[in-house]
């Protein structure tokens, strides 16, 4: 419990202050690490994940082709983590019907100034809030 703890913890500082210059998909996950499942845990208002139609208990179960059960939670973050433009691929499995799908993302910078954090209870200190993203600048 206080492994799980320390990782929810971790993410809910936004992304910009752990990866400087980074991008990400607006995503706040926590590791289970007895069933060895990572999952959503809450999606930021307009990131690419919101757009995606990312939902909070979604499982990730693989990043651009590779399965994420053998992976720790801190490989998973840096693989979600990267350049705004760059691309990366999901396979995410429904909690409710066990279904499984693929969604293509692309990471985008982070802004200060935000909506709240879709998911997240009103009396949770995660209802404030903390950070968005923009679609990242295409190159001239």
């Amino acid at each position: 419990m206080l492994f799980r703890s320390l990782c929810l913890v971790f993410l809910f500082i936004p992304c910009f202050v752990l990866a400087q210059a980074k991008g990400g998909i607006g995503v706040i996950l926590e590791y289970l690490p007895d069933k060895k499942v990572h999952r959503v845990r809450a999606v930021f208002q307009g990131s690419p994940a919101a757009r995606a139609k990312i939902q909070a208990g979604d499982e990730i179960v693989s990043i651009d082709g590779q399965n994420t059960d053998k992976m720790n939670f801190e490989e998973l973050g840096q693989k979600i983590r990267g350049n705004p433009g760059e691309s990366l691929t999901l396979v995410l499995k429904s909690p409710q019907s066990g279904a499984t799908r693929e969604v293509r993302l692309t990471r985008a910078a982070p802004n200060t100034v935000s909506p709240l954090i879709e998911g997240v209870g009103s009396s949770s200190p995660l209802s404030v809030p903390r950070t968005s993203f923009t679609e990242a600048e295409k190159e001239k």
